[in-house]
């Protein structure tokens, strides 16, 4: 019995401390000690949880917040010091059951909507850019793809854009997800990726309506 209950807590105490290697994002929200954190995480025998959480910056992102993410999978406007607007999928089981705390003085409208049938990928290679407060603009845009067109100008919400680095100083390419929603309430995802012609820094996007890589080495 004794072996029992030694090997029983054996157990449970490997998969309390199981430890998660972890993909990181941060986005901003300006005048705000908090940030929306985005992660992909690998705990070993194909365990993977992908997630979004949003936290105050001065408590930062940990082990234990893997587990624990938020009813939110995409935004639908870049978040304020007083408004964060989101979606979450319907049809994503796992999600359902998390919830998002009450934060105080922010208003946090975040609402289920069903995945649509229909999604675009675009791809391109683009020269520079430029931002304003709610969009992102690519130009001299030249598809990647055969049959795809070139765009000198692309204008962008902000809000899901995600930037990708090996050193987390130069970008290699960047992800936008704009989020559609038809008449019949369904997720039409808009994605484009763009991979810069010229080297070009993290450091030269803003904070704000952006998610940046973190080097989660010490997490």
């Amino acid at each position: 019995m004794k072996v029992l209950i030694l090997g029983l807590i054996s157990i449970l105490t490997l998969s309390c401390s199981r430890h998660w290697d972890f993909s990181l994002w941060e986005q901003k929200i300006e005048n705000s000690s908090y940030s929306i954190y985005k992660f992909n995480a690998s705990g070993g025998r194909d365990s993977m949880i992908s997630g979004i959480k949003i936290l105050d910056t001065l408590k930062g992102f940990s082990q234990n917040d893997v587990t624990t993410g938020h009813k939110l999978n995409y935004l639908l406007s870049v978040p304020t010091n007083n408004q964060i607007k989101g979606i979450y999928r319907l049809d994503d089981p796992s999600i359902q059951s998390k919830k998002i705390p009450n934060i105080e003085n922010f208003n946090i409208d975040v609402f289920g909507k069903k995945d649509g049938n229909k999604s675009t990928l675009e791809k391109y290679k683009f020269k520079s850019f430029n931002e304003s407060k709610d969009s992102i603009v690519f130009y001299k845009n030249v598809s990647v793809f055969i049959d795809g067109v070139d765009c000198d100008k692309i204008t962008l919400p902000k809000g899901n854009v995600y930037l990708f680095s090996k050193d987390f100083i130069y970008v290699e390419e960047i992800v936008v997800e704009k989020i559609v929603i038809t008449s019949s309430n369904e997720i039409i995802y808009d994605t484009k990726s763009f991979i810069p012609i010229n080297k070009t820094r993290i450091s030269e996007f803003s904070d704000y309506g952006i998610f940046k890589p973190i080097n989660n080495i010490g997490y």
